[in-house]
């Protein structure tokens, strides 16, 4: 299992902030209006970050939002374990949204992917063999470190292909997002 780069809390905490306003700066853009319900045990315990309500139908969705740095790859993160040491179940097993946003800051792009079809499908293919008996999907390790430094906790994930995923499941939409609605995003936190 290889190790992937390794993030300070507060870096990692900065980051999923920026994308959570971002998807929420987006989505107003779109005629929702937004409650940020991350810091909710309530809603952490389903994997919901944000209830968006559109303001012209009232229609209510819940979203879950990751951002990932390494858009270098062609590959999403889907984590199978959120605290290696408590041995807590990853996201991509539990979460409840309805949608799940994944956002790559580097190449302003957002991958919009419904969340029980994630869901169901990651549960019957996360451990998949391929014609070598191997797993398809590579395993790596996440470190978090606290402020001093040391390890605060490990995840673990799979490295699941974009093209095998939107193929075998599909991307409900995947956006370029505009500089102006990246500035509007930083300024609103």
């Amino acid at each position: 299992m290889a190790m992937a780069k390794s993030n300070s809390f507060k870096e990692s905490n900065e980051k999923t902030k920026i994308a959570e306003y971002l998807v929420a700066t987006y989505l107003s853009s779109l005629g929702w209006a937004f409650i940020f319900v991350c810091d909710n045990p309530k809603y952490q315990a389903m994997g919901i970050d944000i209830i968006c309500i559109n303001r012209r139908t009232g229609e209510k969705i819940t979203i879950e939002v990751k951002s990932d740095d390494r858009s270098d790859t062609p590959n999403f993160f889907f984590e199978t374990v959120s605290n290696v040491k408590k041995g807590s179940t990853g996201w991509s097993f539990s979460t409840q949204a309805q949608y799940v946003i994944i956002f790559y800051p580097l190449i302003h792009t957002i991958y919009i992917l419904d969340g029980q079809e994630l869901v169901a499908w990651f549960c019957v293919n996360h451990d998949r063999q391929n014609k070598y008996g191997r797993n398809e999907f590579f395993e790596i390790t996440n470190a978090t470190k606290s402020y001093d430094g040391s390890d605060l906790y490990k995840s673990k994930g799979r490295l699941i292909n974009r093209e095998i995923f939107r193929r075998e499941v599909g991307f409900i939409d995947k956006v370029i997002v505009p500089d102006y609605l990246i500035t509007a995003a930083l300024a609103a936190q």
